[in-house]
Parts: C-alpha cells; sequence; structure tokens
C-alpha cells in the first residue's frame, strides 16, 4: 500500500496541527507508518507533502528538551524503516526541505534546526554502518546531498551558504560519533573516507565562493589532516615507549577523530582498516585527484594542491612578492639556496608557464613573479624573457587596443609580448594617476580627462579592472571610522569608460566624413552606436559572430549550401534560412506598442534581450551574419522599411531583396516584380533612390531620427538613457550633415565631461577645417571657461552673512511637493533667471528669493534648485532611503562616497552623505546632521 491511497494516515495535516497532543500523536502514527514492512514505498510528491508537515511539527515545539526529543525521534525513523531504499528515500525528503525552507527560519529558531540537521547527519551514517558502508549506497546518499536543490550542490544558488557551513562543523565529529556508539555494540566495517568525504572535497574544488572554500577546508580538511598526523606522530611515540611500558602521557584516545582514524579505510571497507600514515597519504592523492578534474575551477585547484604541499613532508620554497625573498619551510629550514641544483631552462620555463593569466590580482601577481625572475640571475632572465611566456598574460589582461597604437607596438616590438606589456602598462599607470587627480580635484579634472581620452581603447582594460576592483555597495559608517573614495572612485572609472568608448563611435564615424563614406562598413557604423552607451565592440561583435556560426551549422543541419561552388547553391534558399534561422533565435518583428522603445535602436540590446525589434536593427543583424558566410548583402532605404539587398555573383542573375521585418510572410523579393508594386503603393515615382544598395551614412543618420523620435513617445527612459540618447543622435547628425543650428541644442545637453573627451577630442576633428568646426570649438571653449570659474568658488557657511541651516549631503522632503532629494550644493541667495523665478512664485515664499538656496538631486533622478523654507529634514532617515536615492540617482557617487548613520540617536536614525576624503576640505568646517538643536555633530571637515 502506497501513502496515497484511501486508508494511508493523512498524517501531514495533523503533524503540522497546533496541539501539541495531536503532533506527539502524529509522530508515533509516523514511526509506525514507516516501520510498517508492508507498506510501498512512498512517491516523492507525497514525501515531500509528508515532510512539510514534519517540518512545521519541529517549528512548533518550543522547550528545549522537547526539541532535542523530537529531534532525536525524528532521526531515529530512518533507522526504524525496514527497507534502505524507504530510509534514503526519507532522506531525500529531509534534505530536499531543508535546502527550501532554511532561508525562512529566523534567528530564534536557527539553533534547534542545527540540532536537528545534526541528528540526522548522525542517523545517516548509523544507517550506512548499518550496511557495511556499502560503496553503492554510500554513493547513492551522495547523490542526495550533492543534486540540485541538494545541501552540497556547487551550482546551485538556492543553497544557502550556511547550510553546508554548519554541516563541515559536525561532520566529522558525527561520523567519529556514529562510528565510535557503534562499535561498542558489536564490529564494524571501516568507514570509506574517499566516499563519505567527496561531497564536501568537489564543493570545494567547484564553488565559487571564497569564503565557501576556506570554511570547508578550515573545519573539515584542516582539522582531519591534523588529527592523522597527531595519531602518526603517536604511533611514533607508542613504539618508543613500548620497552618501558610507560603509562602516562598521550594516548590515542585523547586524540580529535580517534574512533574514525582507527576504523577507515580510503575506498572500500574490503581493504580493512588503515594505519594513519597510509589513510594520510590517500587522502591527500586523492584531494589532489580532485584538484586535477577538469570542473575544478583554477584558483580552488591551486589552493587544494596547497594542501598537499603543506601536508607533505618535503621542503618548500616561498616567494614573498612584496619583499622579492625567496624563504624556505619543511624539514629543511636552514638549508641554504646556493646549495640547490640549477634547474634546466626549459623545466624551468614550464614551471613559469603554469603561473595564471587573468585580469584579477593573481594575474598581476603573476606577472610581478615574472618581472622578479629576470632580475634573479642569467637562468632565470633567460627563462622570463621567452618570447611565448608573455603571450597569455597580454591576452588575458588587454582586451582592447587603439588600432594605430597597437600598429606601432607591433612594428616596435613585433612579437616580443613582453615588451608590449610593459609599454601597455606604462599607459596603464599613466591612466591611473590621472584618475586619481579626478577623484581627489576638481580644479584640472577636465584636463586629465582629456589625457585619457587621447589614450582611447589603450585606456579602456585598466579603467574596466579598477571599476571591478572598486565596485561595492553603499558603505555605511559611524563618526569615528574612515571612508574612502572607493565609490566616487568606481563612478569616475566607469564614466572615462563611456567617455573613451564614444571617442571611439565618433573617431570611427568622422572616417566616413574624412576618408570617404565607404570606408566605414554599415555593420561596423552601427555596431559603434552601443559606445554611446557604455558597450564597447567586444560586447557586440562576439554576439554577431556567435551568431554566424551558429547560422552556418544551421544551414548546414538543413543541407543548404554556401559554397557557389556547390551544386544546388541558391542565394534565396540561403537568405530564407538565414530569415528563418533569426526567427528560431527569437529575432522578429516588433509589436506596436514597442516600436519605440529605446532598446531597439541599440545593437547590445537588440542582440539579446529586445529581439523583437525594428526592421533597421533586424538588418543590421542579417547583413552582419550574410556577409560573414560571404554574400554581398547591404541595407536598403526603402520607403516606410528598411530591406536588405542581395548582389548575386552570376551577372546573369538579377539581384534581390530581402523583407528580414517581414519574413515570416514573404522573405524574397523580387526587383522585377515584388519592389515595383511595393513603390507604387507608396506613390514613389522615382524609385532607383529607394532600391539602391547604401553605405552607412544613411543608416546612421536615419538611426539618429530613431533616436530624436523615441525619446518624444510615451514610451520612459532614465535621464541618464536619455541624455546618452540625446548625445547620441546629435553627434551623428552634426558629425554626417554638419547643420550649424544642431551645436546650440546639442550643447544644452553636454557638460564639461563631454567637451573635454569625445567633442574636443573626436568630434570637432571629424567636422574638419570649416565654419561649423570654428562655431563647435568655440561652444566647447565656452563650457570649458565656465567651468574653470565654478571650480575656483569655494563657498563655506561659516564665512556667509546669511545663516545656511542645512549642509550638504542632507536627505530632505519638500514641504510642498513630497519628493525626497539630497542636498549637493547651496547658494546664500537666489541666484536663479528672473524668468524663473517669477515662473515658480519664489516671491510668494516667506523670504522670498533673499534665503539660501538649495542645488538637490531628487528620487526621479531630476536636478532642482530648492529654497531653504520648503527643505524639511527627514526625521527618521533609514538606511533604505540612502539605498534608493543611489539606485535613482546613477551619478550620486560623483560627489559623495558614502553615508555617515547614527542608528542610535533618540531612538531615530540619522544620517548624511559624505564626501570623498579630499573634496572635504571643500565644506565647511563643521556640519550640523539634521535640524538646528540636534546635538550629534559630525567630524571636523577641515
Amino acid at each position: 500500500m502506497t501513502a496515497s491511497t484511501s486508508n494511508a494516515p493523512p498524517l501531514g495535516k495533523y503533524l503540522a496541527s497546533t496541539d501539541k497532543k495531536t503532533r506527539d500523536k502524529a509522530i508515533k502514527n509516523l514511526s509506525t507508518f514507516l516501520s510498517d514492512s508492508s507498506q510501498d514505498a512512498i512517491p516523492k510528491p507525497e514525501m515531500i507533502k509528508l515532510w512539510k508537515g514534519i517540518f512545521y511539527c519541529f517549528w512548533m515545539s518550543d522547550k528545549p528538551l522537547v526539541q532535542q526529543a523530537l529531534a532525536s525521534e525524528l532521526a531515529e525513523i530512518v533507522l526504524t524503516i525496514t527497507t534502505t531504499t524507504s530510509s534514503l528515500g526519507f532522506l531525500s525528503g529531509f534534505w530536499e526541505t531543508i535546502v527550501r525552507e532554511w532561508n525562512g527560519i529566523d534567528r530564534l529558531r536557527m539553533d534547534k534546526y542545527y540540532m536537528l540537521v545534526r541528528r540526522f547527519v548522525n542517523a545517516s551514517f548509523r544507517l550506512l554502518i548499518r550496511e557495511n558502508w556499502d560503496v553503492k549506497i554510500v554513493e547513492e546518499y551522495n547523490k542526495i546531498l550533492c543534486r540540485e536543490g541538494g545541501p552540497l550542490n556547487p551550482a546551485d544558488q538556492r543553497v544557502p551558504s550556511s547550510l553546508p557551513f554548519h554541516l563541515s562543523d559536525i561532520y566529522l565529529e558525527e561520523l567519529d560519533k556514529a562510528i565510535r556508539t557503534t562499535s561498542e555494540d558489536s564490529s564494524i566495517s571501516p568507514a570509506p573516507l574517499k566516499h563519505i568525504l567527496m561531497p564536501f572535497l568537489q564543493l570545494a574544488a567547484r564553488t565559487n565562493a571564497k569564503t565557501t572554500y576556506k570554511h570547508l577546508e578550515s573545519t573539515l580538511l584542516e582539522p582531519l589532516l591534523s588529527s592523522l598526523s597527531s595519531h602518526e606522530d603517536l604511533d611514533d611515540e607508542v613504539r618508543s615507549r613500548k620497552r618501558r611500558r610507560l603509562n602516562s602521557g598521550s594516548n590515542e584516545e585523547d586524540l580529535p577523530y580517534s574512533a574514525l582514524i582507527s576504523n577507515s579505510c580510503f575506498d572500500g571497507p574490503s581493504s580493512g582498516a588503515l594505519p594513519a600514515p597510509v589513510l594520510k597519504k590517500k587522502l591527500l592523492k586523492g584531494i589532489f585527484e580532485v584538484a586535477s578534474e577538469p570542473e575544478t575551477k583554477d584558483p580552488n585547484r591551486r589552493k587544494l594542491s596547497t594542501i598537499r604541499i603543506r601536508s607533505s613532508e618535503v621542503c618548500t620554497l616561498t616567494y614573498d612578492v612584496e619583499s622579492g625573498k625567496v624563504s624556505t619551510s619543511g624539514p629543511l629550514p636552514r638549508l641554504r639556496l646556493e646549495m640547490f641544483p640549477q634547474l634546466p631552462l626549459d623545466i624551468l620555463i614550464v614551471i613559469l608557464e603554469q603561473l595564471p593569466a587573468s585580469r584579477d590580482i593573481e594575474g598581476e601577481i603573476s606577472a610581478q613573479v615574472l618581472g622578479r625572475c629576470a632580475q634573479a640571475n642569467d637562468l632565470f632572465r633567460d627563462a622570463a624573457y621567452t618570447l611565448g611566456l608573455w603571450e597569455s598574460h597580454y591576452n588575458a589582461r588587454y582586451h582592447y587596443s587603439d588600432e594605430s597604437a597597437e600598429l606601432q607596438r607591433q612594428t616596435q616590438f613585433g612579437n616580443n609580448y613582453r615588451l608590449r606589456y610593459i609599454a601597455r602598462r606604462t599607459i596603464d599607470r599613466r591612466c591611473l594617476d590621472c584618475l586619481d587627480k579626478i577623484v581627489e580635484e576638481r580644479r584640472g579634472r577636465y584636463d586629465h580627462a582629456t589625457t585619457i581620452a587621447r589614450m582611447c581603447l589603450d585606456a579602456w582594460d585598466v579603467l574596466d579592472i579598477e571599476m571591478r576592483r572598486c565596485n561595492r555597495p553603499l558603505v555605511f559608517c559611524r563618526p569615528d571610522e574612515k571612508l574612502d573614495a572607493t565609490l566616487t572612485r568606481e563612478y569616475w572609472a566607469g564614466t572615462m569608460i563611456k567617455a573613451i568608448l564614444r571617442t571611439h563611435a565618433v573617431r570611427l564615424w568622422s572616417n566616413i566624413v574624412l576618408q570617404g563614406s565607404d570606408t566605414v562598413s554599415f555593420v561596423d557604423a552601427l555596431s559603434a552606436i552601443s559606445c554611446f552607451v557604455g558597450k564597447g565592440p567586444k560586447e557586440v561583435y562576439p554576439l554577431l559572430d556567435s551568431l554566424i556560426k551558429q547560422c552556418r551549422d544551421f544551414l548546414n543541419e538543413r543541407g543548404c549550401p554556401t559554397s557557389p561552388e556547390d551544386s544546388g547553391y541558391s542565394l534565396p534558399d540561403i537568405c530564407s534560412h538565414i530569415c528563418e534561422f533569426l526567427r528560431s533565435q527569437g529575432f522578429g518583428p516588433v509589436e506596436a506598442p514597442n516600436f519605440h522603445n529605446m532598446a531597439n535602436l541599440f545593437p547590445h540590446s537588440y542582440l539579446t534581450t529586445n529581439k523583437k525589434t525594428i526592421p533597421l536593427s533586424l538588418v543590421h543583424v542579417f547583413v552582419a551574419i550574410a556577409r560573414g558566410l560571404g554574400i554581398a548583402a547591404s541595407p536598403v532605404a526603402f520607403p516606410m522599411r528598411v530591406i536588405a539587398h542581395v548582389s548575386s555573383p552570376d551577372p546573369s542573375v538579377d539581384d534581390f531583396y530581402v523583407d528580414v521585418f517581414g519574413s515570416e510572410d514573404k522573405a524574397i523579393l523580387s526587383l522585377r516584380r515584388d519592389i515595383p508594386v511595393l513603390l507604387a503603393r507608396q506613390g514613389v515615382l522615382s524609385p532607383v533612390d529607394h532600391i539602391s544598395p547604401c553605405l552607412a551614412t544613411p543608416m546612421l543618420l536615419r538611426t539618429g531620427r530613431n533616436i530624436l523620435a523615441a525619446l518624444h513617445t510615451a514610451v520612459r527612459v532614465s535621464n541618464s538613457m536619455a541624455k546618452d540618447a540625446i548625445l547620441t543622435a546629435f553627434s551623428i547628425h552634426l558629425l554626417l550633415t554638419r547643420s550649424e543650428p544642431l551645436i546650440g541644442q546639442m550643447f544644452s545637453q553636454v557638460d564639461a565631461l563631454d567637451v573635454a573627451t569625445f567633442i574636443s577630442e573626436a568630434l570637432v576633428p571629424g567636422i574638419g577645417q570649416s565654419h561649423i568646426s570654428h562655431h563647435l570649438s568655440s561652444a566647447c571653449q565656452e563650457i570649458m571657461s565656465q567651468e574653470v570659474r565654478e571650480a575656483a568658488v569655494v563657498r563655506l557657511r561659516s564665512e556667509e552673512e546669511t545663516s545656511i541651516q542645512h549642509f550638504v549631503g542632507l536627505v530632505f522632503q519638500h514641504k510642498i511637493y513630497s519628493y525626497t532629494g539630497c542636498v549637493y550644493g547651496w547658494d546664500p541667495i537666489c541666484l536663479a533667471t528672473d524668468e524663473w523665478i517669477a515662473e515658480m512664485g519664489i516671491k510668494n515664499l516667506a523670504r522670498g528669493k533673499d534665503q539660501p538656496f538649495y542645488s538637490c538631486f531628487c528620487m526621479d533622478g531630476t536636478v532642482r534648485y530648492v529654497a531653504e523654507d520648503n527643505i524639511q529634514p527627514l526625521d527618521n532617515c533609514s538606511r533604505e532611503v540612502f539605498e534608493k536615492l543611489k539606485e535613482k540617482i546613477d551619478y550620486l557617487p560623483r560627489y559623495f562616497t558614502g553615508v555617515l548613520m547614527n542608528d542610535e540617536w533618540a531612538g531615530f536614525s540619522r544620517g548624511g552623505l559624505l564626501f570623498h576624503q579630499k573634496l572635504k576640505k571643500l565644506t565647511q568646517r563643521m556640519m550640523l546632521l539634521g535640524r538646528p538643536g540636534w546635538n550629534l555633530l559630525l567630524p571636523c571637515l577641515k
């Protein structure tokens, strides 16, 4: 009978009852029901329901003695079940329920669930001991732990880290306890450590979390190896004392895990218990084998290998990167380095090839080690100067490069990647020096930004590495804690990445103007549009390359010839299949409500998240794939809808057109039959201009118009995205049309950083010598002059005649409109124009315009100018408010690098945003945290 039949007890309902007597009776019925050998195995869905009831039964046990008794009673059910398969099914339900419900356990109940897990781990070991450590059963139990949804699965993000932490804390202890208690009653088979520990070894090898690896090593692997070493030392001591028959001193039972180590084997119980030295040697070998598996993460591979080295009886050499010294450890601590024989050069090269090449700190250290080796002696220098040794480090660190600068390095250094690496690191240092000055001081900031912009893509990698290094959440600190500028540094690194990508894009488009329309392909020109939102070519081209490869496989699977030399080769068939492939990948026509979505216009978006997109974007993808397959495809500025033109290599065959947007209905359009009909419907009398293949220029201009149209629709975009889109559209039109009226419209949206980077370094030179260029340069100079004037102004509240009530960094609520904002600047009186003062009704305020006015960021991303009368500091400024401000205002870290909080002031949370330490010199000496009368002061800001 199964648990789902009609006469099975409804245990789940009674187990979750609020009445203790009902729950106690249900537990007894559960034990009786599961131990009945006449019952069939419970199906998995029924077991999950049953365990949900058990979980909440334990949840409602509130007294410690009751909890302990219930935990023991539940765990003992594992052993009362008559069949091993059913016992494993019961354990499977337990672990699946624990993992699923773990995050919902509050801190007051966590200890008792820790105890429940401990009891079940012990019962599991006693079950395996009862089965004489049958390897198949042990592996079946391991599958329960390691499968998706199991507590030791390294890839399942749903598993809370505290659960494997707790298991590693108790696993050896409970295993030792289970062996000790069971061996007192009868002889038992030795425990196979390889199979028992394999889930933890695989978790240590494959986890992405450094803390998880560190915890497993410190609580499981190191204690076990240390205990094996202690037993090994005890064996030697016992042998030396055996003749004297001394009973004093340490004995085996005093050592940790003595029952486990004296009753353990490595692989299978049939080999019998092994002595501690042999067991330790086999365990270290097993760790090395796991470290050698291809699924092992590289950082974990090195750490696991280090365990073997530390635990082996060998002399090891340690190289200190900072001091450049080599030290020895192990059985020969005083061994002089001069006594070591010289390694052959080829062996030394192989050793140096093992240094990891990456963009993180390990790759940095690897390069430093190679540099130190070059300074050691002639042999090490010859090894470190090996040409192929530096190539992997160069390619791992540098993904981008300025094309002309890289060509110059190739000409100068050839394939000597060491010298090329040194040249790039020199650029990196210059770039980071400029970044330091940008972060620290407003004066001269944009001169340094110009320097970075001139490096262009050569600066991208170091800025990307720096941005990722500084990436962290908003920092909250107390008045006595020091705060660094990491958040502000991350902001400026990311901002400069966007600036140099814009510089790259405008320089690319400038080639169309300066060198001819055919110098830049349609695919390259359109792909560069994403640079204006911070997505470089390396984020777009791999997506297109992947589509080309997948499409080629798609065509081969359908037996469609792709070479003109093949029989049956048909361009229309290939193009139809390309359209079919695009539909299979999710590409297709956008629905009308989303037609003007801004994401339809930027390649990185419509290649990933917005594949349902507009005709021009679909043609961009189609042309990229077609050209990747050797097909001469080009866009066509057809009325109402962009289509693709395909040229046949056979002069006797007509060219044809592809309607990618409408390909599901009809993909191939004939020049003689379909095109005239479509043109006639649009009333086009002169068709030549509308059916000829286009170069990049018309498509860029069309994209610019689409962007401006999208900004005037009801589809809402963020303020930062709107600015990026405006700069994209105006840059394209100003560069390609040289329309003078556009300058004023564009410069109403730009800031000093835009002027100092892509406008002055790419847009102005790209237009060439003309009165437009002169006008543009004058507008740039005006903005930079204004920036210099503003940077020179430093206001101190203590020097003002008017009392300035509020401080920079204050979070407030507007008294009238109730929006939340943050102060980032102030004026002693209203300095806005008379028109603005009249429009906003400033004269109707109690103090009119003769009161301090504050420049503020608002939660909706806008910037506003607010009178002091309208500012109401938040009475209870929680951390969530600051987190939301950072989320909504992406440029907040430009000014502020953290939050000063006091959660204990009169029961309220008081806080204010803090400047970077260097910027504090520009603020007043002391600022009051909130309204006058509060006694909590910020540190002196000198």
